[in-house]
């Protein structure tokens, strides 16, 4: 297949084809243009419509053997975390890249799903707290605090990037994720201040307001029991 079949074969997966159509052509064309730039993005529509991970994955791990260093391999390195939920085959891979883009904008499409596949969170907290000191504002830091705290990552070091966060993306259904996941990690409820109350106001009414609500109350009450018991 000619190189220019990977627009087509991009297409498809990316218009949802049915995938059998097009696993034999794709593993043709792979085998011939395994190398070439554009194959990152073959890969990552293959993974992306569902395509089988153990078919993709010696095209995916010889395309990073070559352009690990290329800023596009995040593309590759997110769909393949996205798809498998699991880090550990693409872990020196994940690794090499951050330690080259750690703090570019596109570094959050790998440390996002590399936080939501269960790592160990000594590796990935460098990267976190790098990335989010620089982007704090973005509004996909949300996404990124509210995963680490999920994954049970240590409050204290993203507070500050939190409170940046809440700051601009105060008025952002989104916030809720965050704010949750910080209250529910016994983050200190006062970091929000005066953004708590601003969000609130905005949300009045909805679920979204009663989620924070209810995190604000089971808060209050692990609180009130530490208080207790150092009594």
């Amino acid at each position: 297949l000619d190189l220019s079949a990977a627009f087509v074969l991009k297409a498809w997966l990316d218009a949802g084809g049915e995938r059998a159509s097009v696993a034999d052509p794709l593993a043709a064309w792979l085998k011939v243009h395994r190398l070439d730039l554009s194959a990152a993005f073959v890969l990552k529509a293959w993974l992306d419509a569902g395509g089988d991970p153990d078919m993709a994955r010696p095209y995916v791990l010889e395309w990073l053997g070559r352009h690990v260093a290329e800023g596009s391999a995040s593309f590759i390195l997110g769909a393949w975390l996205k798809a498998t939920g699991n880090a550990d085959t693409m872990l020196d891979h994940v690794i090499a890249w951050l330690d080259r883009h750690a703090v570019g904008r596109s570094a959050s499409f790998v440390i996002l799903p590399w936080l939501q596949s269960s790592p160990e969170l000594s590796l990935v907290r460098p990267y976190v707290i790098n990335w989010l000191s620089v982007h704090a504002g973005d509004a996909i830091s949300g996404l990124i605090v509210t995963e680490w705290l999920q994954a049970g990552g240590d409050v204290r070091c993203i507070h500050t990037s939190l409170n940046s966060w809440l700051r601009k993306n105060a008025h952002d259904s989104l916030a809720e994720a965050g704010i949750v996941a910080w209250l529910d990690a016994d983050g200190d409820a006062n970091v929000f201040d005066p953004h708590l109350d601003e969000w609130l106001d905005r949300f009045k009414g909805t679920p979204a307001q009663q989620h924070v609500y209810d995190a604000i109350t089971r808060w209050g009450q692990r609180s009130a029991k530490r208080r207790s018991n150092r009594r």
